[in-house]
């Protein structure tokens, strides 16, 4: 089954409170949909910088939803998790890269 929902947090380093916001973000997910249509991933940004690069991530932490397109990109608070659950979720028209800063 391919994933219809594909994100990746970018952040420095996988710390603590890093943790903690994969883990509320993913308990979001895992209460609007089924396991296997979403996946999350993360990216330490100074382990694997080539990663961050080729996919253009200017700051961090940004969350990436590279599925559905368009791509958009999350930046801001990221541990206000409502608010990035109706970013990621909402349907957006368009093409290319979209930022949005929550």
């Amino acid at each position: 089954m391919q994933h219809k929902l594909v994100l990746t947090l970018y952040v420095v380093s996988l710390n603590s409170e890093t943790r903690r916001l994969v883990e509320r973000i993913s308990a979001a997910l895992a209460s609007l949909y089924d396991s296997g249509y979403w996946v999350l991933d993360v990216v330490e940004v100074l382990g694997m910088p080539e990663k961050a690069l080729e996919k253009d991530v200017f700051a961090t932490p940004m969350l990436v939803r590279n599925v559905p397109e368009p791509v958009l990109k999350l930046l801001g608070d990221l541990s206000r998790v409502p608010s990035v659950i109706a970013a990621i979720t909402t349907e957006v028209k368009g093409i290319g890269v979209q930022t949005i800063i929550v």
